[in-house]
């Protein structure tokens, strides 16, 4: 069995334990506003999906290669409607209204490569996020793609919304990066059902369900001005508890009193 030696975001295993549904949304909004990724999925009981969450303004290398490394490698970033008409990001070509809203690939227009990079990639990002960034910061096609967010009309992306949401609660520009976590024993297919779990218990990342956020704007409000000072404090804890980004080999359990340690040279592939 082999896996990858990740750069791995940083670990917050002791906020990723949380049982109940506002200790689990408490964790993800400091752990976002902290600048790490999350785990956002469907169902924490028996996901059928799951997303790798992470603050478009806080897109750094380390966690976008992970979030690459991690999932398919496509990257979305979730905009509000309005914020996608500024920029002059147009829907792709035979999109539907009802669908995933994906708008025309985009790359920075200046400081980057090719644009595949994860590192190229993250400047992108950040460049959605940044609110001085214009039509022009941008050449089309490219290596990111933006999902316009419309609160006013329906979407079969929920993920997009409540991605925003969280970035708004955690207090950041409303730009949110997502990406579909793989398999952990097949790689060739979505992350579902025990290894969504399995995989934010590993690489310590907090796990959030869509039922985890509040439905209205009105609870939204509510929720983030009595969360204010807990996710200070979540906030404060991740600071003094912060390790050093690098190349680390996990061990996952496989039975009782067993460990197995895997090392991948590239991609994982679990067999």
């Amino acid at each position: 069995m082999t896996l990858v030696n990740s750069p791995a975001p940083i670990r917050t295993t002791e906020l990723s334990n949380s049982s109940t549904p506002a200790e689990r949304l408490a964790n993800g909004i400091a752990a976002l506003a902290s600048g790490h990724a999350i785990v956002l999925c469907d169902n924490v009981v028996r996901p059928e999906w799951a997303e790798l969450v992470y603050l478009a303004e806080r897109a750094d290398v380390p966690t976008t290669a992970f979030v690459i490394r991690h999932s398919s490698g496509f990257l979305q970033v979730a905009l509000p409607a309005d914020r996608c008409d500024e920029l002059g990001l147009s829907a792709q070509c035979g999109s539907s209204p009802s669908g995933i809203p994906q708008c025309v690939s985009v790359d920075s227009s200046a400081g980057i490569g090719t644009g595949i990079s994860a590192t190229d990639r993250a400047a992108t990002i950040r460049l959605l996020a940044s609110s001085s960034s214009a039509p022009q910061s941008f050449t089309r096609p490219g290596h990111v793609v933006p999902v316009r967010v419309d609160a006013g009309q329906h979407s079969d992306d929920k993920c997009a919304s409540a991605s925003l949401l969280l970035a708004s609660l955690a207090g950041a520009s409303p730009a949110a990066v997502l990406a579909t976590l793989e398999g952990i024993s097949d790689s060739t297919r979505a992350a579902e059902g025990p290894e969504v779990a399995r995989f934010a218990r590993e690489y310590g990342l907090c796990l959030v369900a869509l039922s985890d956020l509040p439905r209205s704007a009105d609870t939204a409000q509510r929720l983030s001005d009595g969360l204010g000072v807990l996710v200070g404090r979540l906030q404060t804890w991740l600071s003094r508890n912060r390790p050093t980004v690098g190349y680390r080999t996990p061990k996952l359990p496989v039975s009782e009193g067993k460990t197995v340690e895997m090392v991948r040279p590239q991609r994982r592939s679990v067999r």
